[in-house]
């Protein structure tokens, strides 16, 4: 069943232009979802080293000035650009990588880590190693590249897609193992929210939400253990083709929920879910055409 899944096939042109939109919504986002070069700038000033042990190994081995950091974030912007429309995309996938990966290590060296937005490394390094932009690119005008015949870019990512979710709970039962939902666990760390977000944009927008939800605890629990649930499930994607988007469309909500009750945003995050509604969106075109 795994190996079917892995070499499943449709028609070429189909796929192209599936291949087409996913690496352009893959790279044009990327730019909206990236934080600014001021927030990179502002690590500068932050020399923490000495208490950065779980990162130090992570780090740069160098530090970035105010300068170099604008041109990276710039070449960034710049590369993404041209990997979106398929122009020297495997040069310009590759630079898109490594600006991002030093944009990051650059946190990391001062104690900060962010989860919401490292995910999006891998996902970049596997269009690096796909390597073809498929036809419908700047490159194809140019020179004839190679026609996209299985979906390996978007079987790899859905199984990326469910491994980090699938992590992501595990880890919830390995660190708190039943008392993630069977005590206050989640209801303490909502409650720590409101002082953390304090003044915050989204803290204003939903905070009256959050302490309507806190006066509930028992419902917290169900959440919590529901959370979980749809987490640990997200494994199940791998091998439901269809039936997996039921899956897939609880783990968003559980997303949008957490921004609600928790201030928390997984933006970048929307990358991930591009395999999954790209699809989709064209079989919704597809019988609407059938239909006329």
């Amino acid at each position: 069943m795994f190996k079917r899944y892995l070499s499943f096939k449709i028609e070429d042109s189909e796929l192209d232009i599936s291949h087409a939109l996913l690496r352009m919504a893959t790279f044009l986002v990327l730019i909206f979802v990236m934080p600014s070069k001021e927030y990179f700038i502002k690590f500068i000033e932050i020399n923490q080293l000495s208490q950065c042990s779980d990162y130090v190994f992570y780090s740069l081995p160098f530090r970035l000035t105010a300068d170099s950091i604008r041109w990276i974030s710039s070449v960034m912007v710049v590369f993404s650009i041209f990997s979106a429309v398929g122009f020297l995309f495997r040069f310009s996938a590759f630079m898109t990588f490594i600006s991002f990966s030093i944009l990051i290590l650059h946190a990391l060296g001062s104690c900060y880590s962010n989860h919401y937005i490292y995910p999006i490394g891998l996902v970049l390094l596997l269009w690096v190693i796909n390597g073809s932009p498929g036809r419908y690119s700047v490159d194809n005008y140019f020179r004839k590249t190679k026609i996209v015949s299985k979906s390996y870019i978007f079987t790899f990512l859905k199984i990326y897609f469910a491994l980090a979710f699938f992590f992501a709970g595990l880890s919830k039962l390995m660190n708190s193992g039943t008392a993630w939902f069977t005590e206050n666990s989640l209801q303490n760390m909502m409650a720590i929210q409101n002082y953390m977000h304090e003044g915050h944009l989204d803290y204003n927008r939903f905070s009256q939400i959050n302490q309507f939800v806190l006066g509930y605890p028992t419902s917290i629990k169900i959440l919590a253990f529901l959370v979980v649930l749809v987490e640990i499930m997200a494994l199940l994607t791998i091998f439901l083709k269809k039936n997996g988007i039921y899956i897939v469309m609880s783990l968003a909500l559980m997303q949008i929920g957490i921004k609600i009750l928790m201030y928390i945003s997984f933006t970048p995050w929307m990358i991930l879910y591009f395999p999954w509604i790209i699809p989709i969106g064209e079989d919704i075109c597809r019988k609407k055409s059938l239909k006329k």
